[in-house]
């Protein structure tokens, strides 16, 4: 395989959205961010064995998981309950003197999900990215937030874990990775 160092990547992503349906409502752009994001695939693999031969005939993928991870810098009470996977209509705005955003929390059951979206540029200066779109994901884990002296304060880590989308088929229910090069940027939720 010949080298192309067109296809070396350097760049984190310029836009991250959570789209919530129904009563949950609307697009939520993650925000500032810092350390970049880690998508990872995770399948779990089971070989098959028999007496007739020393190594494994065949092999299954059984399970797999996909999460997307990034640390969140941009702090606001709507960020609060999409971080710890609650109703972003849960949050309360209030005018006044002053203004007020409360988000009310404690026994709720109910996980939201929503569709994902990030836009990562090539950082060259061209209109080369990587557009990630996964269907159905949660905030899956739990997530601390820093309150210092020295320092901003993040999120640190949220964590989005991707669940299957039965709507689609095979193959498509946890969502798409595209790469998009020449041309101008276009960014496409769901295709």
């Amino acid at each position: 395989m010949a080298i192309n160092a067109l296809k070396i990547r350097l760049g984190a992503p310029i836009s991250q959205t959570m789209t919530f349906s129904g009563a949950q409502g609307g697009a939520q752009e993650l925000g500032a961010t810092t350390g970049g994001a880690e998508l990872t695939y995770n399948p779990t693999i089971l070989a098959v064995e028999c007496d007739q031969a020393l190594m494994a005939i065949a092999s299954f993928k059984t399970k797999e998981e996909v999460t997307y991870t990034t640390a969140m810098e941009q702090y606001q009470i709507s960020y609060v309950a999409l971080v710890w996977s609650y109703n972003i209509q849960s949050v309360v705005t209030a005018t006044g003197t002053p203004n007020t955003d409360t988000m009310y929390f404690g026994n709720y059951g109910n996980v939201p999900f929503a569709l994902f979206d990030a836009v990562i540029n090539k950082n060259d200066g061209t209109s080369n990215n990587l557009l990630l779109h996964l269907n159905k994901v949660y905030s899956a884990k739990s997530a601390k937030i820093g309150f210092y002296r020295d320092k901003v304060t993040t999120f640190d880590k949220l964590e989005l874990a991707a669940l299957a989308d039965l709507t689609k088929p095979a193959g498509q229910q946890a969502g798409w990775i595209r790469e998009e090069y020449g041309g101008e940027p276009v960014v496409e939720m769901d295709p």
